[in-house]
């Protein structure tokens, strides 16, 4: 994973004033990549797939909605969403529906 480099600091090309500052990105990557993949409070790649998720839901429900001819999104009854707001719009829709 983090420790995956094919060199360790001292034979990388970086100049030898640099190696401090390699290390440290390292580190910093190794802790980065914890978070993503491992950490419980830093649920990272948790939160990233929920927005996608509901980018997409809501997105493929817009599609669906809008290619329909009796939909309130298409005959102008109800404003079409947008924005953040979008998903809680999109819920609120469908109920009065």
């Amino acid at each position: 994973m983090a420790d995956d480099y094919a060199y360790p600091v001292d034979q990388c090309d970086a100049a030898t004033e640099r190696h401090a500052a390699l290390q440290s990105y390292r580190d910093k990557r190794r802790l980065w990549l914890s978070w993503i993949d491992t950490d419980e409070h830093h649920a990272v790649w948790r939160v990233l797939s929920s927005m996608v998720w509901t980018d997409v839901s809501f997105k493929v429900l817009t599609h669906f909605a809008t290619n329909r001819a009796s939909s309130p999104a298409v005959d102008g009854s109800v404003p079409a969403p947008s924005g953040a707001s979008a998903p809680r719009a999109s819920a609120g829709k469908r109920l009065k529906d």
